[in-house]
């Protein structure tokens, strides 16, 4: 599991660096959740309530979202990039009578956050077929609730339990492409694991089964759902030149390992090109300049922060501290913005490419 989280944690940090032909999409889906624990759990609290208390609901197949940002290799074929996602079930113990009503709810959700690899496998000019893996790490939240009236007397007691886990979901879809736009229909399993469910506080308290087993969120089970997307940046915006044949125009290249090339030379950074910039004393060409070398700055910026509010509670963890989900929250988000400041720069090299590339006539 360790290595899992190191590997998320890099996968975060590096892609804000690496992001210049991205895609953002967002998937809606329909998934079922074995749960098996908390359906055991609920046998349990009918044979301890002096009623015959009944399931109305044990943790159905529900709505699920997600968030996806990706990354794409220069020829389009390969994907690489992270996920934010949630889902959600539920369970009802419910009786009433003409003196009152009892009722149990445990809602159950959780936060996916983690990284993604597709595959497309082109089967016509607009269609394809994209087998892909998600790699998440997972932060549950069940909030436990009791409602118990008698006549005009009710009473309502709240406890939350929390536990951190992991999981991999390989898949499959059939994907329509039309220009920068997508439409994706995929099926998958999600194989999960995940420590016990605590109520944080003084000394962590366990939510145990009547035999004394620690109880576990099981989000194992099919995924299925349709997923939106545009594309930003392609690499064909820019026809492409082989860099032995010229060695005079200045070629900007995106995907997972982007850069300045002139002839076979690589400038990876913003500094490296000033001097090319300066040759022609061209306004556009140093306006386009400053404001990739600001974007770029800021986006390493944002995603430095972003990444030390990911590692911060990761490290606490992995020494036996509480983990910090606000914190790593908080530091997905940063690094969410550094992928779009990045964009941005990107966008911004294209032109300076475009503008260097048409001083040279």
């Amino acid at each position: 599991m360790r290595s899992i989280y190191l590997f998320i944690l890099w996968l975060l940090v590096a892609l804000p660096a690496l992001g210049q032909y991205t895609s953002f999409r967002a998937r809606v889906g329909y998934g079922s959740y074995d749960m098996s624990d908390l359906k055991l759990l609920h046998q349990d609290l009918m044979s301890i309530y002096n009623v015959p208390i009944k399931a109305t609901s044990a943790f159905p197949a529900y709505y699920n979202w997600q968030i996806q940002f990706m990354n794409h290799s220069r020829d389009g074929l390969n994907g690489l990039g992270f996920v934010w996602g949630h889902v959600s079930t539920g369970g009802r113990l419910a009786y009433s009578d003409y003196s009152g009503e009892l009722r149990s709810d445990q809602l159950v959700r959780a936060e996916n956050i983690g990284g993604m690899y597709e595959r497309i496998i082109p089967v016509t000019e607009n269609w394809s077929v994209v087998p892909a893996v998600q790699l998440l790490l997972t932060f549950t939240s069940m909030k436990s609730e009791e409602l118990n009236r008698v006549y005009d007397y009710s009473s309502i007691n709240s406890i939350q339990f929390d536990a951190i886990g992991g999981g991999i979901t390989p898949e499959v879809g059939v994907r329509y492409r039309l220009g920068s736009l997508l439409v994706n229909a995929h099926i998958g399993y999600h194989l999960a694991t995940s420590r016990e469910l605590y109520r944080k506080g003084t000394g962590a308290t366990y939510l145990f089964r009547s035999n004394g087993v620690r109880i576990k969120p099981q989000w194992d089970g099919l995924r299925g759902g349709i997923t939106l997307g545009k594309t930003f940046g392609e690499i064909n915006d820019t026809p492409f030149i082989n860099l032995n044949e010229d060695n005079s125009r200045l070629i900007y290249k995106g995907g997972l390992v982007p850069g300045f090339y002139l002839g076979t030379h690589r400038f990876a950074k913003p500094k490296q090109i000033l001097p090319l910039i300066q040759r022609y004393h061209d306004e556009q060409l140093i306006l386009y300049y400053k404001e990739y070398r600001s974007n770029y700055i800021l986006a390493n910026i944002v995603a430095t922060i972003g990444g030390a509010m990911i590692g911060w509670p990761m490290g606490s963890s992995f020494g036996g501290g509480e983990f910090n989900q606000p914190m790593f929250v908080a530091g997905i988000s940063f690094v969410t913005i550094g992928m779009l400041i990045q964009e941005g720069a990107s966008s911004k090299a294209r032109k300076i490419a475009q503008r260097y590339n048409f001083l040279l006539r």
